[in-house]
């Protein structure tokens, strides 16, 4: 048997959450949900929105490396980014 951690919590932006990326993450707008292996080592994220054309196109957005997407809608998309990427730092 495996040991799991589980992680409910309520996110906005700019919050700061410890996931591992390879772990089972989900979001409901909400809620963020993740779920990994308890000998797993978390990484620390920022909750952070970038904005894209809300276009029936295909359009590009930038997001730093390592970035989890969370959501996208209405122009709007929600992410995880590396803190270390963020640049907040500890």
């Amino acid at each position: 048997m495996s040991e799991i951690t589980v992680l409910e919590t309520r996110i906005d932006l700019f919050d700061r959450v410890e996931v591992v990326k390879d772990g089972k993450v989900d979001y409901d707008g909400e809620y963020l949900k993740a779920a990994y292996k308890a000998d797993a080592e978390p990484d620390k994220y920022v909750v952070a929105n970038f904005n894209y054309n809300n276009a029936e196109q295909t359009t590009d957005v930038t997001l730093p490396d390592g970035s989890i997407i969370l959501e996208m809608s209405g122009g709007n998309l929600r992410a995880l980014v590396p803190i270390e990427e963020y640049g907040g730092g500890e």
